[in-house]
């Protein structure tokens, strides 16, 4: 399989080239690499999501997280099979959850919006290791992201008797599992940097 798509990768790359299409051959690949990792993980969830009938929730959940994963990053594992089969279980998981949980209570809605937004102001984002961000990068995504946040709660307080307890939910526990890949992204910091102190 991954000869094939190599091979494709080459081909196209090749097609480009005489087509006076330039690219820079590590972007490309890149590029391709994301692009390849998006259409196993479509064509692996796609039939799941229907045989289970998670089409809506994890449409929300997908939106919501990936929105805010934008900003402020997350947990990166180097190996592409493990990356797609932890984002697929993220995705699916997730939102079957938050599906069949459903909190009603409005306190523990603001106690967890509250925890969320602290996160994310004193962690700011969880940035990738071959793409460090500036500290004034770090600020905006994490400005961004509290934005985001701040307004998605708006939405629920003046929604909150009238709207989908389903559509909060799913975006409440995207929100909930972004946070958390915040701190695991913090642990795995600290444990490099004491690895580092020792050696």
């Amino acid at each position: 399989m991954k000869k094939i798509i190599n091979k494709l990768e080459s081909i196209i790359y090749t097609k480009l080239i005489e087509n006076g299409i330039y690219v820079e051959e590590d972007i490309f690949n890149y590029g391709f690499l994301v692009l390849t990792r998006y259409l196993i993980y479509i064509s692996i969830m796609l039939p799941l999501l229907i045989t289970f009938g998670l089409v809506k929730p994890v449409f929300v959940f997908c939106i919501s997280y990936f929105i805010l994963r934008n900003h402020v990053g997350g947990v990166h594992v180097a190996n592409p099979l493990l990356c797609v089969l932890t984002t697929v279980s993220i995705t699916i998981l997730v939102p079957w959850i938050a599906a069949n949980n459903i909190i009603n209570s409005f306190r523990i809605i603001c106690i967890m919006y509250t925890i969320i937004i602290f996160s994310i102001y004193i962690i700011k984002v969880a940035d990738h290791p071959n793409k460090p961000l500036s500290s004034e990068e770090k600020n905006q995504h994490s400005k961004n992201a509290i934005v985001i946040i701040l307004f998605e709660f708006l939405v629920f307080i003046f929604s909150y008797k009238n709207c989908s307890n389903l559509i909060f939910n799913e975006i409440l526990f995207a929100n909930l599992v972004c946070t958390l890949e915040l701190y695991i992204f913090c642990i795995k910091k600290a444990k490099l940097r004491l690895f580092h102190t020792k050696v």
